[in-house]
């Protein structure tokens, strides 16, 4: 008896996880169960992965980035990465995290009651994204992303589990946030110097965009339908370069064919935009900002005006179909497999022709002397001589990669003006 009690005991040890494989199935959760059991070294004492995440959780440590791979880290500095814990400890580290921050965070009195924020099974994106965009708007911002999960599920009063579709919700909320907090950022800027006379130097609100960029934390969630459609979203910064080389202002009829969560229309007029969207929900959500929205694939979709301006962030990649082959797009004599490139192709047809254009798509990474290789094959050389043959382009340049991470990627993209 006294070794069956035994048994039971190291077996209610080894299966407590703190509800991280609660919803999980029986052959996951067995999976989860043993990576984080298992035995390991750490300050030169046996421990196991989860006992060492939990100690590191319980000392205050929040998850930070190093070299493109999260770390649990304290304040000063001082970090474990990934490599230590494996993906499914640094998962584990991420549900306790999101719990002791649930518990330690205070819905101001102020604030709206947690209902109107929605619940947790359906929190309402719209209303968490008000919330976000006053505190950043107000110069508050997030170290990590579990504090901005662990702040959202508070206001929804609920719990927050990593890969679930509540972290994209919130992670959505946050980008709309971002979203609202930049278009207000640039709007009372140019409002503030003409009531004094003056014009507000574009450099000035790009750095401002640049303080509020770095306030974000890391949008790195995604769902299978935004792996699907390759939905990265431009961070602000990068987002009024692009209006500001395509001249957007508030009398400027721009066209944005995969509109996102609308950060490319930064300073567009919801009167004289053209917004397309393929997404329901995000374009949805575009419609609460007050833009008139379709939902059209955007590589074979063409509005029915001609438009001063098109600005376009375009999904980078291909499509593959069930047999697995790539899909191809026909726009005019132009053929490719390349869908921000067929989507581009199909854009810039609704450009007036005294119109500009501000394209950003994927860029090749590598070395320069591979990057030049790849600029150079067969899809690429063909998409360039398109564009340079028929339309006239006046800049192109690469972004590293490394300014795009908080939005969830660090590949390089290319700028492309016409």
């Amino acid at each position: 008896a006294a070794e069956a009690e035994k048994e039971a005991e190291r077996r209610k040890e080894y299966e407590d996880v703190d509800g991280f494989a609660d919803e999980m199935s029986d052959m996951r959760k067995g999976s989860v169960l043993k990576a984080l059991n298992k035995a390991v070294s750490a300050d030169g004492e046996p421990t196991t992965i989860k006992a060492l995440v939990r100690r590191l959780v319980s000392e205050g440590r929040t998850i930070g980035e190093w070299n493109g791979k999260r770390t649990l880290q304290s304040e000063d500095g001082a970090f474990r990465d990934e490599n230590a814990f494996t993906k499914t400890g640094m998962d584990y580290a991420e549900c306790l995290i999101a719990k002791r921050d649930n518990a330690q965070s205070e819905v101001k009195s102020e604030e709206k009651p947690a209902s109107s924020y929605g619940t947790p099974e359906t929190p309402d994106v719209v209303r968490l994204s008000d919330h976000f965009s006053d505190k950043l708007y107000n110069g508050e911002g997030y170290s990590n992303i579990g504090k901005a999960r662990a702040e959202a599920a508070a206001l929804l009063g609920g719990r927050v589990s990593p890969g679930t579709p509540l972290v994209k919700a919130i992670d959505e909320a946050i980008e709309l946030g971002v979203v609202k907090a930049s278009r207000q950022a640039v709007e009372d800027m140019r409002e503030q110097a003409a009531s004094r006379g003056e014009t507000v130097n574009d450099v000035d609100i790009f750095r401002e965009l640049v303080g509020l960029y770095k306030k974000q934390p890391n949008l790195g969630s995604r769902t299978s339908t935004s792996v699907a459609q390759q939905a990265y979203s431009t961070p602000a910064p990068l987002a009024f370069l692009a209006s500001h080389l395509a001249g957007v202002t508030k009398e400027t009829s721009v066209y944005e064919p995969t509109a996102g969560n609308g950060m490319l229309l930064i300073e567009a007029s919801t009167e004289n935009a053209v917004v397309n969207e393929l997404n329901s929900e995000r374009a949805e959500r575009l419609r609460s900002l007050g833009f008139d929205v379709t939902e059209n694939d955007a590589a074979e979709y063409l509005p029915k005006n001609r438009v001063d301006a098109v600005v376009a962030n375009p999904p980078f990649g291909r499509v593959r179909d069930d047999g697995g082959n790539a899909k191809a797009w026909t726009v005019g004599d132009f053929t490719t497999n390349e869908l921000d490139h067929a989507i581009v192709m199909q854009a810039l047809q609704a450009l007036k022709p005294e119109g500009r254009a501000v394209l950003i798509i994927g860029g090749k990474q590598g070395e320069d002397q591979t990057r030049s290789d790849k600029y150079h094959a067969g899809p690429q050389r063909r998409f360039y001589a398109e564009l340079f043959d028929n339309y006239k382009v006046i800049d192109h340049f690469t972004v590293d990669g490394n300014l795009y991470e908080s939005q969830g990627a660090g590949y390089p993209i290319d700028f492309i003006g016409i």
